[in-house]
């Protein structure tokens, strides 16, 4: 990931500590359309100990994988990637949200504990048989140069959010903190697919990490993002994906 640019009632009661099925827009359980299988992408929404389930960011986060499943699948001809369940899948945290907030280690350690906080759900790092997005509703200092975020990440097999990004889905016109309120409902669709894109196994155009001007800015995986749908993958990017176990014809 880079350094962000500054333009740039779910299902009756929730177990402390545990996983809920998933839900339908109504709160009524719903039987998962898509079998879990390998090769599959699943979505978690994370919920701390002392906050309640917000159905508004259950429905944003849904919307934006399968309008992110409907872009993978044009650029590449009719190959995307399958999801697990047509809805995220509910975590209980046994943390509330300001631990994050109160870790003092690197961004490393607090991704580890972000991680570990949820793994009791089933996600995982570096995992062959899910890619998992996880959006956590906790809260994280503002980014500093010497205290990036932790949250807004991606490695292979994984991708983890938070707050910001779950406000940015449900309510893109509203002021956060840290300034970065006022982006479309497209940049955080585009951030969870540049996100996404890493957890496939992409990584940065050539020079982006540098700021170098041969940089190919508007591809998702380097700040296209801000800019989705309006965007595009590099064909070096077209041809790692149509080689992965998580994409097919749909």
């Amino acid at each position: 990931m880079f350094s962000r640019p500054s333009w740039p009632v779910l299902a009756l009661a929730l177990v402390a500590g545990g996983c809920e099925p998933p839900t339908g827009s109504s709160g009524s359980l719903i039987a998962p359309d898509v079998v879990a299988g390998a090769g599959s992408v699943r979505t978690v929404y994370a919920i701390p100990s002392n906050r309640e389930p917000v159905q508004a960011y259950h429905d944003s986060v849904a919307g934006a994988v399968r309008h992110l499943q409907r872009w993978y699948g044009e650029e590449l001809g009719g190959v995307t990637f399958a999801v697990a369940d047509t809805v995220p899948e509910v975590c209980r945290l046994r943390v509330d949200d300001q631990f994050l907030i109160r870790h003092d280690g690197t961004v490393s350690e607090r991704w580890a504990a972000a991680l570990e906080s949820v793994a009791h759900c089933g996600p995982r790092r570096y995992d062959e048989t899910f890619v998992w997005i996880v959006y956590f509703d906790v809260d994280e200092p503002c980014w500093r140069s010497d205290r990036p975020l932790t949250l807004g990440r991606g490695e292979r097999g994984l991708t983890m959010l938070g707050r910001w990004d779950l406000l940015g889905l449900t309510n893109p016109d509203l002021e956060l903190s840290c300034g970065r309120g006022g982006h479309p409902h497209g940049r955080w669709v585009g951030g969870l697919g540049h996100e996404l894109g890493h957890a496939f196994g992409l990584s940065h155009p050539p020079g982006c990490d540098e700021n170098s001007p041969s940089c190919d800015y508007g591809a998702l995986m380097a700040f296209g993002y801000v800019a989705w749908p309006d965007t595009y993958l590099r064909d070096d990017d077209k041809q790692l994906l149509r080689a992965s176990r998580f994409f097919a014809e749909r």
